[in-house]
């Protein structure tokens, strides 16, 4: 019988491989995408526990706007990531969680570690009392919409993500009465 995997949060040491696993995915999804992610950028905005040797319930993060859970191989490889943030739903009054980024490095793939990283947040969203684990997916990438299926995902078919970006922002703020 194969090792288990084991699962951390992210410390400010694993920036590069954050890094890396980020620019190798934008790449697979969009290869004309260029991302403006950086190091340093990362370093400012996500959440890091302060040690990897201590991961247990009730760390201390500091402060940041997304976690980043990631899956070491039994070989003892940082073989995936699943980046997230916590989120709310006004109409139940409950907790949940967003997963922004699922990645598993390729030499990886095909082991099943990319529902490991989707049910270990599904117990995470469970221990915080929450009701929901939810994230986005292209229409057009098939094979993991099948696989989203098959952990019991459901397609909100209803809902459309809108967003504004930085310039749309710039425009709003800067406008006069709306």
């Amino acid at each position: 019988m194969a090792a288990p995997c084991s699962y951390r949060f992210a410390t400010r040491e694993d920036v590069p491989i954050i890094y890396t696993f980020l620019h190798e995915g934008s790449s697979e999804q969009d290869p004309e995408s260029t991302p403006k992610v950086t190091e340093a950028k990362l370093l400012e905005t996500l959440s890091f526990v302060e040690s990897s040797k201590d991961v247990r319930r009730g760390l201390s993060f500091t402060p940041g706007f997304a976690k980043t859970l990631l899956l070491i191989s039994p070989e003892g490889d940082i073989a995936g990531m699943a980046m997230f943030f916590y989120n709310y739903s006004t109409w139940s009054a409950e907790p949940g969680i967003c997963l922004e980024e699922l990645f598993v490095s390729k030499r990886y793939r095909r082991r099943g570690y990319a529902g490991l990283l989707i049910k270990r947040l599904a117990t995470e969203a469970q221990e915080l009392g929450g009701t929901k684990l939810e994230w986005n997916c292209y229409r057009s990438n098939e094979s993991a919409l099948k696989f989203y299926d098959s952990l019991g995902a459901k397609r909100m078919e209803h809902w459309m993500t809108l967003r504004l970006d930085k310039e749309a922002m710039d425009q709003l703020t800067k406008a006069g009465e709306i």
